[in-house]
């Protein structure tokens, strides 16, 4: 031991180094980083309050344009249009799983005539949706288009539904504008803004660009979807997108809107 006495200080070692300029800022950069992420966690988790409707059953809404001008041939095969349109929205319900809620209104009379299917809201399931496609098989293409008329019944229906509920859906089949002096772009926007928590979603079946410009904003207004359909397979094509979009959330491309800006269906309602 050479005479001296033994001692850990005498064993032990430390070296302390200042860091360079360059490290210093490296471990400043890596803990703003790591702060701003817990940061980030904590706001996301205390501002971004659940869905009410999570976990709850969705509702699907379909508002059928039965009109006289339904009865029109879709295509080479001679189907009318109307027939083409009940096997498009009879698919759908069959691939809907069978806990959502659906609901149905149509018209195929007079203006100021719509009817809502009030059969349905007893039902529930299998029995439901197969009522639905029951109701669906017997309409007859006849009478007018009180398509604003059609979706202000549709939003009746679903702000009886009360609270809780599921999401809500509006599927607007139609293969004209309104004719009976109402005006879907404005009650749609109405609906919106009145506090009901629906989503819009029209679908155009071999319309004019005054129709098709209508239900756009129909969709527009409804944050949906426009589908434009100028077959019996778009129209097919136009049914399985918003399938996807309602059951798995998969949003499709946005169609280009036709440019008809200040026409009175962009108008709001008196």
């Amino acid at each position: 031991m050479n005479g001296k006495p033994f001692s850990v200080y005498n064993t032990v070692r430390f070296e302390f180094r200042k860091p360079k300029r360059n490290e210093l800022a490296m471990y400043h950069r890596r803990l703003f980083y790591l702060l701003f992420a817990f940061g980030l966690v904590s706001i996301s988790q205390a501002d971004t309050p659940e869905p009410s409707h999570v976990g709850l059953v969705p509702t699907v809404l379909f508002v059928f344009d039965a009109s006289a001008s339904m009865a029109e041939i879709a295509g080479d095969d001679g189907i009318k249009k109307i027939e083409v349109a009940k096997n498009a929205v009879n698919i759908l319900v069959e691939k809907l799983p069978s806990k959502y809620k659906l609901m149905l209104v149509y018209f195929d009379q007079d203006c100021g005539r719509v009817t809502v299917c009030k059969e349905l809201n007893s039902l529930q399931g299998d029995a439901q949706h197969k009522k639905l496609k029951s109701l669906v098989g017997r309409l007859l293409p006849m009478g007018n288009t009180p398509l604003a008329e059609a979706i202000l019944a549709g939003a009746d229906q679903l702000k009886n539904l009360g609270t809780p509920h599921g999401e809500l859906y509006m599927i607007v089949l139609s293969d004209g504008a309104d004719n009976c002096g109402g005006n879907p772009c404005a009650e749609v926007r109405k609906i919106i803004k009145s506090g009901l928590n629906v989503r819009v979603h029209a679908v155009g079946f071999q319309v004019n660009q005054h129709a098709k410009a209508v239900l756009e904003c129909v969709a527009r207004e409804g944050d949906g979807e426009y589908f434009n359909a100028r077959d019996t397979k778009q129209l097919k094509d136009a049914f399985e997108g918003l399938r996807k979009f309602i059951v798995s959330g998969i949003r499709p491309k946005k169609n280009k809107p036709t440019n008809n800006k200040g026409k009175k269906y962009f108008l709001p309602a008196n």
